[in-house]
């Protein structure tokens, strides 16, 4: 389904970027003028750095890009393939390019991110944006300021420059990067698949080149999994290392933001710029405050590392675990020894056992306090939402029917949530599970554990049909609840393509704040891996 109203808005908001960048002296010509197709730099592939080198010698502008971006954007989102990754363009973003671009004429020494546009995931406060978390019933909930981890971007010179689609308030429900708001998001390297969730759009817009990099949240695999199936690379923090003020919570128990990215030195670039303590998420007061995680990648090798090899949530496709296999042999070249560590199967349970509990019991808790203080939607409770999304059952905007009865599930849970079995999982199981995994890697002398970042590719999406798909597993994301469960940090990072060119994704794991070690042994992995970021895409 692909939702016109949509792409409308998108087109009117490019519209007035323009007209608001026409109105300041000396830009409109720029605004209307910049022919890209004459551009000496071609931003596609390229990474932070190197486009940050294209800004500072002059060989692109901030105009340049924003122009290309939205170009691209314009060929490849609203028509062609209609990759249906974007929601929402900046009405501001030609205006800050231009003083981007003007800034930089000072001469003085900006930072790596100056000037470079970005974008977002629905369900983060951009100032003057709406944040619908993909719920058309939230369409008129415009942020009044940014979230953290916007603001901390933006500081240090980085442009929005638009957002993006994602599965309805992060939780798919089996149709994996749908929402009322947005449609359907697609995968650009298949079109009849998902880009899997919640995080949907931002890894489909990355991936599809339509920014250089994006920003996402992850409860239960929400950047991992479409980072996963798209070809990029995708980071959940340890919890707490990352700000979550000013984004609509799933559940607070697991809930962190992070990055979408093209490759682990950009993943660090945009860590180190995120990452820290906010007054306004106490879960973040002892969080990392010198990151240096790029810097670190100058020492990445997998000489001499020990990985522990996870084969516990194998067998849900052939190629996957192939593909798994031959990541084993790559590392082994590269000088990592190899340590099977057998983890029994109540590991593919922890959604049963821990998330799920939580998680329901904690949703309407979560979402009514953020609408409280930060919200402007009309739909201040939970209940509401549910009666509002069930209006929209006979238009072209219906919610799935799945979320509808998710919510009401956790209507149902909400009193559950100072419940002495919530609370155990909280407080007592939770720390056991952390414990338990870090002592496992300590006892086998360990750097990190090693897994596929999902048992299967890409899903079919929901309104369309591929007799291709081949997935035996009960739930592909099994793997992805282990670092959520457990608080502890996960990158995923490009692995190999099954025969219909879909991306796999290897997972590094390691023990809390083991940040640093994570992006070196994947910085290193990236290097000897045969798949290459966006090897294989064709839009046209």
């Amino acid at each position: 389904m692909r939702f016109r109203t949509a792409q409308r808005k998108k087109m009117v908001a490019i519209a007035a970027a323009l007209v608001a960048c026409m109105m300041m002296a000396g830009c409109g010509a720029s605004a209307n003028t910049v022919d890209i197709s004459s551009m000496e730099f071609n931003p596609q592939g390229k990474t932070i750095k190197q486009i940050a080198a294209a800004l500072e010698s002059g060989e692109t502008t901030s105009r340049q890009l924003v122009s290309y971006y939205l170009d691209r954007i314009n060929k490849y989102d609203d028509n062609g393939p209609e990759i249906n990754a974007i929601t929402q363009i900046n009405p501001h973003v030609m205006r800050q390019a231009y003083l981007s671009d003007r800034g930089r004429k000072d001469h003085a020494q900006h930072s790596i991110f100056y000037g470079i546009p970005f974008v977002v995931k629905e369900n983060i406060d951009v100032e003057g944006m709406n944040t619908t978390a993909g719920s058309k019933v939230l369409e008129t909930n415009k942020a009044r300021s940014n979230a953290t981890v916007v603001q901390k971007l933006i500081d240090q010179g980085a442009i929005v420059l638009a957002k993006t689609n994602m599965s309805e308030l992060a939780a798919s429900y089996g149709w994996l990067g749908y929402s009322s708001y947005g449609g359907q998001t697609k995968n650009p390297y298949n079109l009849k698949r998902d880009p899997s969730g919640s995080s949907s759009g931002t890894a489909a817009a990355v991936a599809a080149g339509f920014a250089p990099f994006g920003l996402g949240s992850d409860t239960s695999g929400s950047v991992r999994g479409p980072a996963s199936v798209t070809g990029t690379v995708g980071m959940r923090v340890t919890y707490g290392q990352t700000s979550r003020s000013g984004v609509i919570p799933l559940s607070d128990s697991f809930d962190v933001t992070g990055a979408i990215t093209n490759t682990v030195e950009d993943q660090a670039l945009v860590l180190d710029a995120i990452v820290g303590p906010d007054e306004g998420d106490v879960a973040t007061l002892q969080a990392t405050q010198d990151t240096q995680y790029e810097k670190s990648l100058a020492q990445a090798s997998l000489k001499g590392a020990r990985l522990g090899i996870v084969n516990v949530f194998n067998g849900g496709n052939s190629e996957v675990d192939e593909t798994f296999k031959a990541a084993q042999n790559e590392l082994k070249k590269a000088g990592a020894t190899l340590v099977n560590i057998n983890l029994d199967k109540s590991y593919t349970g922890l959604w049963s056992s821990i998330m799920g509990p939580v998680g329901d019991a904690e949703f309407v808790t979560d979402y009514e306090t953020y609408m409280r203080y930060d919200g402007r939607s009309k739909a201040k409770t939970v209940q509401q939402l549910i009666d509002k999304s069930k209006a929209l059952a006979d238009t072209n905007t219906p919610v799935n029917p799945a979320r509808i009865k998710g919510y009401e599930t956790n209507v149902k849970s909400a009193g559950k949530f100072k419940s002495d079995e919530a609370q155990s999982i909280i407080y007592e199981k939770m720390p056991a599970l952390t414990n338990t995994v870090e002592q496992t890697m300590i006892k086998n002398d360990v750097d990190a554990l090693v897994y596929p970042t999902m048992s299967c590719v890409a899903s079919v999406r929901h309104d369309a049909k591929d007799n291709t798909y081949k997935c035996d597993s009960d739930d592909p994301y099994a793997a992805s609840y282990l670092a959520s469960s457990a608080h502890l940090p996960e990158i995923s990072v490009p692995a190999g393509r099954d025969s219909q060119n879909m991306p796999i994704g290897l997972s590094f794991t390691g023990a809390q704040d083991s940040e640093r070690i994570l992006l070196g042994l994947a910085a290193a992995y990236e290097k000897i891996s045969p798949y290459k970021n966006g090897d294989g895409l064709e839009l046209d």
